[in-house]
């Protein structure tokens, strides 16, 4: 067997690393997407207990939580860190600590890329990326 590198130009390669860092954000905001719908009303129903002045019933141990005043769902977002490396996750959210106090008991980031619906996640940033490339669902 007979062969060559391949090797591309400096300005296909300055490219490459831009369209990767745009292909980063739109499977970070593919999976910001699906955390406020997992977060949100009607999602899935929640069994636990329903408190008093909550307009829903609470989440349980495995469940999302269920948006009361929405403060924490509208929290959030997507925020770069560098090259190709974004964050998901609860960005000045109100109150304070809330969202830290969630993932102490395996929450919703947990669930959502660790947990079970970590399949899912992948697939909905792998179609986001697919979308994005012309490339469509497998």
């Amino acid at each position: 067997m007979t062969s060559s590198r391949v090797r591309p130009s400096t300005e296909i390669l300055q490219i490459m690393e831009e369209y990767a860092d745009e292909l980063m954000e739109v499977a970070a905001n593919a999976a910001a997407e699906l955390l406020d719908y997992k977060m949100g009303y009607g999602s899935q129903q929640r069994t636990g207990q329903h408190w008093p002045g909550n307009p829903r019933r609470s989440s349980r141990f495995g469940e999302y939580p269920q948006e009361q005043t929405g403060d924490t769902q509208r929290s959030i977002g997507v925020v770069r860190e560098g090259h190709a490396d974004y964050a998901v996750g609860f960005f000045g959210e109100d109150p304070p600590g809330k969202a830290e106090y969630l993932e102490e008991i395996r929450g919703p980031l947990y669930m959502l890329f660790e947990g079970q619906d970590a399949d899912e996640s992948q697939r909905v940033m792998n179609k986001a990326i697919e979308d994005a490339v012309g490339g469509g669902s497998r």
